[in-house]
């Protein structure tokens, strides 16, 4: 498997989670703000296609990677009687998620933990994730979650991807670099997380080829990719046999 964490040391799980630390400390405020600005508002377009691909119905769903709860907002409106489920490393985001999801009025249980590893009980019948691919090892994650999934459940992931062709690439290249100095000098907090070792993550990433594999070798059936925004981003599902 090549993710860019296995190109580009660190390759231990502590180091990833050292990455996460180190780009997204002390950002957990402006998180809902900065994705919507920087993505031109395709953040929630991208999302509403996630959510899309999900089951018209499910009685427990899995956010993986839940950030700031704006999936979890999201899935109680279309599941308002499921038990929901997220899990995210930093605890700045999770205290953001708490409060916002409290104040809406909108039970969740709350994970402090690492995707690839964190305590998990019952099963689910969809665990979706947006920008958490690019980040993780294909096979570790779904050998992890896949027991505890039920038969016919669903997977559904989504993060960005590198345009292909050249008129859609050079367009992204020039965005980011925008955002590499208009961005951080707007949102100061977000220096580390908009420098070049982004970008360099983004185009180095494989990570829809990685998960269509992985999906088939872990049983799951319907995989399927969908490109979004002129392949600037990708939606990769799977489910589970009934």
């Amino acid at each position: 498997m090549a993710t860019y964490l296995d190109q580009h040391e660190p390759e231990r799980p502590e180091d990833r989670e050292a990455l996460v630390e180190r780009w997204f400390s002390g950002t957990g405020s402006s998180y809902d703000r900065v994705v919507a600005w920087t993505t031109l508002g395709l953040d929630g377009w991208w999302k509403r296609r996630m959510l899309a691909t999900m089951p018209p119905s499910a009685d427990r769903v899995l956010d993986l990677a839940c950030g700031t709860g704006i999936v979890l907002e999201r899935l109680a409106r279309k599941y308002p009687e499921a038990g929901l489920v997220g899990v995210d490393l930093t605890q700045e985001y999770l205290d953001v998620a708490e409060r916002k999801l409290r104040g809406l009025g909108i039970q969740a249980e709350l994970i402090h933990g690492n995707a690839e590893s964190a305590a998990l009980t019952g099963r689910f019948d969809a665990v979706c994730s947006s920008y958490i691919p690019k980040y993780v090892d294909a096979d570790t994650l779904l050998a992890h979650i896949t027991p505890h999934i039920r038969p016919g459940g669903v997977v559904v992931l989504h993060d960005f991807t590198m345009p292909k062709t050249l008129v859609y690439r050079g367009v992204w290249r020039a965005w980011m670099g925008l955002l590499g100095t208009v961005g951080r000098r707007a949102f100061p907090a977000w220096e580390k997380a908009l420098d070049r070792e982004l970008v360099t993550v983004i185009q180095n990433t494989h990570w829809p080829r990685l998960f269509m594999d992985s999906l088939g070798r872990h049983g799951y059936v319907d995989v399927q990719g969908q490109r979004l925004s002129a392949r600037s981003a990708m939606i990769v599902s799977g489910r589970r046999p009934d």
